[in-house]
């Protein structure tokens, strides 16, 4: 064990000098730099962006060079056929489904080929027989189409969504294909570009995958580089990887038990106020942790909209539809309302939700350095000095509706 610190120690010295070397060579090349850190690019976002890209008619003046190169690298020699494509994002079809990236392709003025694209780059939960429905309805509109699934690592789609069996029967059929975020950058690679400015935007488009979904960053390169040239790091950083669900695990207990003795400073009855905890932070969702009052008809929590810890909110939520609690809403709200214009403008009962609220920066999406604030208990304190306000305003609310009771 002794060993592994000492040469875990000497791992992240070095880590610490690789840093300090990008910071300084980002003074001048300004590498972690993406015009799409200004942009949308939650899975609408995205899927509008390739929608643009794949349609001819588009005003990047390539015409069909996106989408041809495309259809072949997906193996689909017999859908460049056509002389007319029509494509839409968030298509309704048959149903109150709606597909991400929808085409379809005309020759002759006959469809000849139709084509979707479900949109997983950002971890989206599959929804029940999502992926057998959008099938059936393709199979509607031509009897030649194909289904893509696409995730950042190309993993197939849940049981609930389409089952494996019908899944592999319709990949025998060429009707579905699973691809990649590796996929779409090897793509774009593959496209010759004659505008300039175009090009230049691709190029900004492939950083981005690269460094927000594959997480491929030019640091992480270097870090690979430094660890395989010695065998000690090597077997250190796989020991660390086999490691990182139990390494992750720890690290949210412990940041689950800072912000539980944390709120004892605010619920006092701390038997009365139940603190409901989760663990299962891989999937959507997910709640680490939640305060539910006395009554059990509402809760401050905070939770991630997204799997992989994107997209965390905070707020004041109804544990059961609000319709049956109108009583418990209309407190709720009327006390709420009196607090400061942050807070009261923002009351708006949004499904089961009174209040919600994004987190900032890296309390948002977490990467390696929000883990890295839970050992000291930064973390924890900066969730904590977020909720307190409202925490505060809920004990009062709470303390009236005993006495008024």
């Amino acid at each position: 064990m002794q060993n592994y610190l000492v040469a875990l120690n000497e791992l992240y010295q070095t880590v610490q000098k690789l840093e300090q070397e990008q910071t300084e060579k980002n003074l001048a090349e300004a590498n972690q730099f993406t015009y799409f850190q200004f942009l949308s690019t939650s899975e609408v976002g995205l899927s509008s962006l390739l929608r643009f890209l794949l349609d001819p008619k588009e005003n990047h003046g390539q015409k069909d060079a996106f989408l041809q190169s495309f259809l072949r690298r997906l193996g689909l020699e017999n859908f460049i056929n056509y002389d007319q494509i029509y494509i839409k994002a968030e298509k309704r079809l048959y149903s109150n489904r709606r597909h991400d990236i929808f085409i379809r392709a005309k020759k002759d003025n006959k469809i000849v080929w139709s084509l979707s694209i479900e949109n997983k780059l950002r971890w989206a939960d599959d929804q029940i027989t999502q992926v057998k429905d959008y099938l059936a309805e393709l199979a509607q509109d031509c009897s030649n189409y194909c289904l893509l699934y696409l995730t950042p690592n190309g993993k197939l789609p849940s049981e609930k969504s389409i089952s494996l069996v019908e899944w592999q029967e319709a990949e025998k059929q060429n009707q579905v294909k699973a691809i990649s975020a590796t996929f779409i950058s090897q793509w774009l690679d593959s496209v010759s570009i004659q505008a300039t400015e175009v090009s230049l935007f691709v190029r900004q488009f492939k950083k981005f995958i690269q460094s927000e979904i594959l997480e491929m960053t030019e640091s992480n390169h270097i870090l690979a580089n430094e660890i395989t040239a010695n065998s000690n790091y090597v077997r250190l950083s796989l020991d660390i990887i086999s490691a990182q669900q139990s390494i992750y695990q720890k690290l949210l207990e412990k940041l689950i038990n800072d912000l539980t003795q944390k709120s004892k400073e605010i619920f006092r009855h701390v038997n009365s106020w139940e603190i409901r905890t989760e663990s299962d932070f891989n999937r959507q969702w997910f709640s680490p942790i939640e305060f539910i009052s006395p009554d059990h008809k509402f809760s401050l929590k905070m939770q991630f909209e997204q799997s992989g810890l994107r997209n965390a909110f905070w707020g004041i939520s109804f544990l059961e539809d609000p319709q049956n609690i109108p009583d418990t809403v209309y407190k709720v709200k009327q006390h709420l309302e009196k607090l400061p214009e942050k807070y009261s403008k923002a009351l708006n009962l949004d499904g089961w939700w009174l209040y919600w609220e994004r987190f900032d920066d890296d309390l948002k999406n977490w990467n390696n350095q929000t883990w890295a604030k839970i050992p000291n208990g930064i973390l924890a304190e900066e969730i904590w000095n977020t909720l307190m306000p409202l925490a505060k305003e809920l004990v009062k609310l709470d303390d009236m509706i005993v006495h008024q009771a």
